[in-house]
């Protein structure tokens, strides 16, 4: 498929000299952007609510999460999985701070927006060095680059950030220190958090795409299996600050079940390759 894409191999494409790709390129590049900043105008101009119902949110702890973990918790008899802190206050200490912030989340909250219209966009650059059976085969990816970035995304803003947000509030070394946050420091850590979820939801496209060049197998991920499965489970007990094993399942299981179907689908792109060289 690279080499496709170097030498655009359809008829129209060879008419095409290198600076004519190049240029190409740069007119996806620019309505990619025209997109993020459309999306970061609209983020801007409704700042108040944007930050008071959706960056703001998990601080309080009437946040949708911590009232759902907390019925489940009366439900089923199981008091700690009902988080109990305060309303998270965040400082600022810079003079431009608060606009800075304004700035930068309308960015953020504009490339989120339109990743779905952003990952068109390359698609359509790299569409014309597919041969007519990969287009074929390799057609709905963008419904599942999409889909997936899009519950990645709400994994990370309704399940990851909440428990990372209640262990760093009620973790503590001393009883003599307070845990007090800055405006950059939530904003960068909620920010980066919900962004590599909806990028880590992303393994099994890149998986396919790393199966279909060789450079990954069902044969590799079954192998370092094991490994990947205590790294979660490692990385679960780090941030839920319940011990109760209801918290730890939220965060390992949507993970577990994400790598075995980056395996699943490795597998598949393996076994097209081995009936087509027949």
């Amino acid at each position: 498929m690279i080499n496709n894409l170097l030498n655009k191999t359809s008829a129209e494409d060879k008419e095409m000299g290198f600076f004519d790709h190049i240029e190409e390129l740069r007119w996806h590049i620019i309505r990619s952007l025209i997109a993020i900043s459309i999306g970061s105008i609209v983020v801007f101009v409704f700042y108040n609510w944007f930050f008071e119902n959706v960056v703001f949110a998990p601080a309080k702890s009437t946040f949708i999460t911590y009232e759902f973990f907390c019925m489940v918790g009366e439900k089923l008899h199981i008091d700690q999985i009902c988080f109990h802190f305060d309303d998270i206050e965040l400082l600022n200490t810079d003079l431009s701070g608060q606009l800075m912030t304004q700035f930068t989340t309308s960015f953020i909250g504009g490339f989120i927006m339109s990743f779905p219209y952003i990952f068109w966009e390359i698609w359509r650059f790299i569409k014309p060095a597919l041969q007519e059976s990969e287009l074929n085969k390799t057609r709905p990816v963008l419904f599942f680059v999409s889909v997936l970035f899009a519950i990645g995304v709400a994994f990370g803003y309704y399940v990851m950030t909440p428990f990372w947000l209640a262990f760093a509030q009620t973790y503590t070394i001393s009883s003599s220190i307070k845990n007090l946050f800055s405006l950059d420091n939530y904003i960068s850590g909620v920010s980066t958090l919900v962004f590599c979820c909806g990028l880590i939801f992303e393994l099994p496209v890149i998986v396919f795409f790393l199966s279909k060049l060789g450079l990954m197998t069902p044969d590799i991920m079954r192998q370092y299996r094991r490994h990947a499965y205590v790294s979660i489970v490692i990385l679960g007990a780090v941030i839920t600050p319940q011990t109760d094993v209801f918290s730890l399942a939220m965060i390992c299981l949507p993970l577990w079940v994400l790598y075995e179907m980056s395996i699943y689908v490795s597998a598949r792109v393996e076994k097209q390759k081995l009936q087509n060289a027949q």
